[in-house]
């Protein structure tokens, strides 16, 4: 139970006593660390002061102190709190009787639920201390190592094909810090019809978007070439000035994604490119601007993609595979990293938000479009308009993971496409190749 600032004791008839008129609330570390993760996830870290979450509770900022001893520890706290959060749901499930299947689909219900505790998404690393965040990376580790084992253990059933059972654990944790923010990215279009968020997810993780989970898919892959900024003609001024512009967003999303956009400075990114601040604020503009437009180039680069994915002939499930593929692909390319979203929307301005927005209603149209054109030629299952919402938490850990190596991107990439396509399930008449390239 959690412990209680300025508890006073019980009455002598057993009854919890009264406030007295004046007298400093209650609040306890659980409130605390769970308005945070609140406050955090919708705002970042650096907008979240301690007076805030005291506002929010109803206390004053000297009773935070009773439990955190600065920003810094509650956001170590908060992110201790969501692994073992994890871990424990997670250890539950997996006692669970029925195999790996029923104990995905009750850590789901668990997890993805109206009773689900809040999850703080950890995507800050940079801002603790080395000790502090080798103790939540430690943490977290342990949490995919328990998927991973009940994984395995459903695949030496016969439950779950077999797969790369630590690419799997990774993107369904990610889905789960993902699922509660994806209204808040993209809550102007996807209007809440069909089945639920929790049933969306069951059916991607366990059966994925193909009608024939036994058949081949075949595909052709999309050239993510054409995201890269081609060399500018030095006569050209404008498009020189695009080039720089590029160059600088593609540097900022690859530390925001690695470090964290609190834990990234101006002058780290200048540094990264052999430039000054004031070249920033030339080409780009203040920081806040800096983030915004690293994740409007980010949509941009997805309406790109998906837009040539659906413009492929046939039937529309290949197309859509090819879209995932390689929508993994950029973001494990150092030079393209775009910026995923997950914590801190709040903190771009009104008039960033909806041009957001703008991006996000294009991207979701085009998204849908696929799906009910794919349900409708029969290649396709109709899982639900969340299911296109959860897969922006299947890969969206991509970008902050450390696939440097070519082949090993590649083989992410693959493991992430069949993901999508078939789920984890067995598959009882599995072709020798299920995916093609």
């Amino acid at each position: 139970m959690d412990e209680q600032v300025n508890s006073p004791a019980m009455a002598k008839d057993g009854s919890a006593p009264k406030r007295k008129r004046g007298a400093p609330r209650k609040a306890t570390r659980g409130q605390v660390l769970d308005i945070a993760t609140r406050l955090i996830n919708r705002r970042g870290v650096v907008a979240t002061l301690l007076a805030d979450v005291a506002r929010e509770i109803g206390v004053t900022r000297m009773a935070m102190y009773q439990h955190v001893a600065d920003r810094e520890d509650l956001v170590f706290q908060c992110y201790v709190q969501s692994c073992d959060r994890l871990d424990d749901e997670v250890a539950q499930a997996a006692s669970t009787a029925g195999g790996a299947i029923e104990q995905i689909r009750v850590m789901l219900r668990r997890l993805l639920g109206p009773e689900a505790p809040a999850l703080c998404a950890i995507v800050e690393p940079g801002l603790l201390p080395e000790d502090k965040r080798r103790e939540v990376e430690r943490r977290f580790d342990a949490v995919i190592a328990r998927i991973v084992a009940l994984l395995d253990a459903g695949h030496r059933d016969g439950i779950v094909r077999a797969c790369d059972f630590e690419i799997v654990a990774r993107a369904l944790i990610n889905t789960l810090f993902w699922a509660p923010l994806a209204m808040l990215w993209n809550r102007r279009r996807l209007e809440i019809t069909g089945p639920s968020m929790l049933q969306s997810a069951e059916c991607l993780f366990f059966d994925g978007w193909a009608s024939d989970r036994s058949a081949a898919v075949e595909y052709r892959p999309l050239d993510i070439e054409t995201l890269t900024s081609p060399v500018a003609d030095a006569f050209d001024r404008a498009a020189v000035g695009d080039a720089k512009r590029e160059r600088i967003l593609a540097a900022a999303s690859r530390l925001f994604n690695s470090k964290g956009i609190d834990s990234t400075t101006l002058e780290d990114i200048a540094a990264a490119i052999g430039a000054t601040p004031r070249t920033l604020y030339h080409n780009v503009g203040d920081k806040e601007t800096l983030v915004a437009e690293c994740y409007f180039r980010m949509m941009r680069m997805g309406i790109h993609l998906q837009s040539a994915a659906f413009d492929q002939p046939g039937p529309k499930l290949p197309g859509y595979i090819a879209f995932q593929k390689a929508w993994a692909l950029t973001q494990m390319r150092a030079d393209l990293s775009p910026l995923m979203p997950l914590a801190g929307f709040e903190m771009l301005s009104a008039q960033h938000q909806a041009r957001f927005y703008g991006y996000a209603d294009e991207l979701t149209v085009l998204t849908l479009a696929h799906v009910q054109q794919g349900v409708v030629d029969g290649s396709m299952r109709p899982i639900g308009t969340f299911a296109t919402a959860l897969q922006a938490g299947v890969l969206g850990w991509l970008a902050r993971a450390s696939y440097t190596d070519a082949a090993q991107q590649e083989h992410v990439a693959r493991e992430i496409a069949i993901l999508l396509a078939v789920g984890i399930r067995a598959i009882e008449r599995e072709p020798a190749n299920a995916m093609r390239f």
